[in-house]
Formats: structure tokens, sequence, C-alpha cells
């Protein structure tokens, strides 16, 4: 998925559909969020962030799932906030 803002990407979220033999349930792991750093102060990674976690739950998929690089602390510190 991406998110343009005037004709431009600004962000882009790669996920694919993946299944938990644990819960039983089909969820979607998501690859990566990059923001293109002209637009880091738009919110545009936690409104696509929203828009792929609606799209997910719309066609039944019961978690997302992710990781962050070693070291990525703004990373970490911003899936936290968004509840990962």
């Amino acid at each position: 998925m991406l998110a343009e803002v005037d004709g431009k990407i600004a962000a882009i979220c790669p996920y694919f559909p993946m299944f938990s033999s644990w819960m039983g349930k089909p969820g979607l792991y998501i690859q990566d969020l990059f923001v293109h750093e002209e637009f880091r102060s738009a919110r545009i990674g936690e409104k696509l962030l929203r828009h792929v976690a609606r799209a997910a739950s719309n066609d039944g998929y019961h978690y997302l799932r992710l990781t962050v690089d070693h070291g990525n602390q703004a990373g970490a510190r911003f899936y936290l906030r968004h509840g990962f």
C-alpha cells in the first residue's frame, strides 16, 4: 500500500497475509513502513498504518504483526505509541 501527496509517493507499507497456527487465525505481516523525509511531520505514517489496520480488519484478518530493526529506536517508539 502507498500514500500519495500531490502526486508524489509519500510513504509505502508493504504487507502480506500470514497464518498463526498458535491462534488458528489469519493475520497480516507488515514488512515495512517507510515515509519519505519530506512528509515525516505530516503524520502520513500514522494514517497509513491505521488504513492498513482497517483494511485488514475489513478483509477478515485478525491481527497485525511486524518487527523493528535493532537500533531503530524511533521506529520502536512509533509502533509502541500505536499499540504494537
